[in-house]
């Protein structure tokens, strides 16, 4: 439910982008300030659900062939979204964004299923904390991706790793805590599959999919909209 919360957060502000792109609502919610920190904080929700989700996966023992099954599909997808982009917006492709970041994190995070707590909450302060502590000079696009460097090439998706590794950390803090204290259990019980809310569940189930298609559906229905009221 809470991935399905996330995926229709994405939804929603792309829409209000691209209406505001296309002229037809005033820009300023999704473009400005504001909408960039919103966008921030939705890539933070699925960048934190790496965390919970990978304790709930490996939690109790690691399964590598599910680890690399999920991980070949993120980075494939990942790797279609940098060829299609740098076809169509050469000057913007998407070098490294959500979906890589989700890769990444996802490897970097593995030893923290079996370290210690304490351990992973420092390595999370330390992630939040390096990109003011450490500058990299330029705005190098094979650099950018690690959170340091002084700028960031222009790229229509863009996730930083650090600080938001700190979040994935974080999240598998949380939910280890949880498992310890039999609380994932109660949680288990929670049937969010049912009633006026299990649609959350169903689209939080195939978030990747929505992910690579809304946007292409929504530019394709809004451009229709607007030539049709020409």
């Amino acid at each position: 439910m809470a991935r399905g919360v996330a995926i229709v957060a994405v939804v929603v502000y792309h829409l209000v982008w691209d209406l505001g792109d296309l002229g037809l609502i005033d820009s300023t919610p999704a473009q400005g300030e504001t909408g960039k920190n919103v966008a921030h904080g939705i890539a933070g929700s699925f960048i934190f659900l790496v965390g919970v989700s990978l304790v709930l996966a490996h939690g109790d023992r690691f399964r590598p062939r599910k680890f690399l099954r999920r991980l070949a599909e993120l980075v494939g997808y990942a790797l279609l979204v940098s060829v299609v982009t740098l076809l169509i917006f050469p000057s913007q492709w998407v070098s490294f964004g959500i979906l890589q970041c989700l890769a990444v994190a996802s490897v970097l995070a593995l030893p923290f299923l079996r370290a210690s707590r304490l351990l992973a909450v420092g390595a999370a302060v330390l992630a939040f904390a390096l990109p003011g502590l450490v500058t990299i000079p330029g705005d190098s696009r094979w650099l950018s991706w690690t959170g340091l460097t002084e700028g960031v090439q222009p790229t229509i998706d863009h996730a930083l790793l650090l600080p938001l590794f700190g979040l994935t950390l974080l999240g598998i803090v949380l939910m280890r805590t949880l498992r310890e204290r039999g609380d994932d259990v109660r949680l288990a019980r929670v049937r969010t599959d049912r009633g006026p809310l299990g649609w959350l569940a169903f689209v939080g189930r195939h978030t990747l999919v929505i992910y690579l298609l809304h946007q292409p559906i929504l530019l394709g229905l809004l451009n229709a909209w607007v030539w049709l009221r020409r």
